[in-house]
């Protein structure tokens, strides 16, 4: 089982336990993956890649944000040609990944389109347990005119959002937070409060020498409404591209509708946050799935269950508590409907796999306790080297 970047490294881990299965002799091994907040690209480059960033990336993000995040997009994280699908075929010779596409099940909330972890569509042909059809696309909403343009969505005032989208906050518990407001809700609040500093910053385009125009209304302390590390960052761009002029800067209507979208986006974006770690978060909390058409009395873990029910090896071999009938049932089992269910373990040994898995030898033969540098991580004592989300102390 795997989250996030981390679903892809759950699929190179069962090719390496169906592997080493198979280097100890064995014929077949019973094996499912489970695919949490998928990241699956689907073709965005060149023109739609640019459009991507337009849409993400308004001139609040680029200028006060992105050089901080500058690392992630530089690189082009997001430009890619190969996910979790194109890989497991190269490694594995075929589109079926030798049958392992069979025992493999995702699921992943369609408005999990957060700033720094965007998702871009579920992996084709592995079933899903939230979507009734992959969601292809990589807008977490949308507003345009005229009905909406994907059956995945529906439309409301103009707005179109994704169906089956996780809509509720929920507090630190994993209960509802039923005084905060759900995810289209701010993304409406977004929506208009950007237009407002939109409007006066093309004003101030055509009227430069009004830009340090003082505010009209109270300014929000900064510190107040974004977290500390954010201020502190944000304080650091305003003083670079202001210089002398920042504190007249930072008393203006222009920074005043700024900030207000900057917050309002921040919101929407912890929403979306909040959709992409759900599915481990708040994988057994009821409640969370109560807005769908169906399953509202289901959990994730439930739908997950539902289905694989006819995918996964061993999904509950039996309820009774009577132990000498459920052996029974586990043997019927095992003896049955199991032995469809097994694995070739010879779908790893190709080529491509052995490449990675000698390179790895060799690599642990000349790295000096590195697995005690593990486990000093992750009790802490150990800073991470490493890139992505890990980050820092854990």
């Amino acid at each position: 089982m795997g989250h996030s970047q981390g679903a892809a490294i759950a699929a190179g881990v069962a090719i390496g336990i169906i592997y080493y299965a198979h280097e100890m002799g064995w014929d077949e091994i019973p094996i499912n993956i489970l695919f949490l907040g998928t990241h699956q690209p689907q073709g965005l480059y060149g023109a739609d890649y640019d459009q991507f960033k337009k849409y993400y990336f308004e001139d609040f993000i680029k200028e006060w944000v992105l050089e901080w995040i500058g690392d992630i997009f530089t690189k082009e994280k997001l430009y890619q040609n190969q996910g979790i699908y194109e890989k497991m075929n190269e490694l594995l010779g075929n589109n079926s990944w030798g049958g392992l596409i069979d025992r493999s099940v995702q699921f992943t909330f369609p408005n999990d389109r957060a700033l720094f972890v965007t998702r871009m569509g579920d992996i084709p042909n592995v079933k899903n347990a939230c979507s009734e059809k992959d969601n292809l696309y990589i807008e977490s909403w949308g507003f345009y005119a005229g009905a909406s343009n994907s059956e995945a969505f529906f439309s409301e005032e103009g707005y179109h959002f994704p169906k089956r989208l996780l809509d509720k906050s929920f507090n630190p518990d994993g209960s509802i937070n039923e005084n905060a407001p759900t995810f289209r809700e701010c993304v409406k609040s977004y929506w208009k409060i950007y237009h407002q500093y939109t409007t006066y910053r093309d004003y101030i385009k055509a009227n430069p020498s009004k830009k340090y125009a003082a505010a009209k209304y109270k300014i929000p302390v900064i510190s107040k409404v974004l977290p500390d590390w954010f201020h502190t960052i944000l304080d650091q761009a305003i003083s670079k591209a202001e210089g002398a002029k920042k504190e007249l800067y930072m008393k203006s209507e222009l920074y005043r509708l700024r900030l207000n979208a900057l917050v309002a986006f921040e919101k929407v974006h912890n929403m979306e946050l909040q959709a992409h770690f759900a599915p481990v978060g708040l994988m057994f909390n009821q409640g969370v799935l109560s807005d769908w058409d169906q399953y509202q009395d289901q959990t994730i873990w439930d739908r997950i269950k539902d289905t694989g029910k006819d995918l996964f090896y061993r999904i509950d071999y039996s309820t009774t508590t009577d132990i000498k009938q459920k052996r029974k049932e586990e043997k019927a089992f095992v003896e049955g409907v199991g032995k469809s269910r097994m694995i070739k373990t010879n779908i790893a040994n190709t080529a491509g796999i052995k490449k990675w898995i000698d390179q790895a030898k060799e690599e642990l033969k000349i790295t000096e306790h590195w697995y005690s540098n593990i486990l000093e991580w992750w009790k802490g004592n150990k800073e991470y080297e490493g890139s992505g989300w890990a980050h820092g102390a854990r």
